[in-house]
């Protein structure tokens, strides 16, 4: 057998392995780029048609004069949650 003959045995017998590697690469590559799509549709889903609530300013912190920091507590069907606004406004509402 010649080094020519060796290296096409050899491609046969891993083609398909390196076809999968390759196929999974290409799904590895694709995914990222489909999610970010359906979340920025499931945001604009949740824009149009979310449920609105009343939040409380539970906390306000004050590092630096353009970094502040909110607080906020609310209920979504009657689960209490809270959230982080960063950066808020110079001028952050008081709790």
């Amino acid at each position: 057998m010649t080094t020519v003959t060796i290296v096409r045995s050899w491609w046969r017998l891993r083609y398909p392995a390196y076809l999968l590697g390759v196929v999974a690469g290409m799904v590895m590559m694709w995914l990222p780029v489909k999610t970010f799509n359906d979340n920025g549709a499931w945001e604009d889903r949740l824009r149009a048609e979310g449920v609105p609530v009343e939040a409380v300013i539970h906390e306000t912190v004050h590092k630096r004069r353009i970094s502040n920091t909110m607080h906020l507590r609310y209920q979504v069907g009657g689960a209490s949650s809270g959230r982080r606004v960063w950066s808020c406004p110079a001028r952050c509402w008081p709790p």
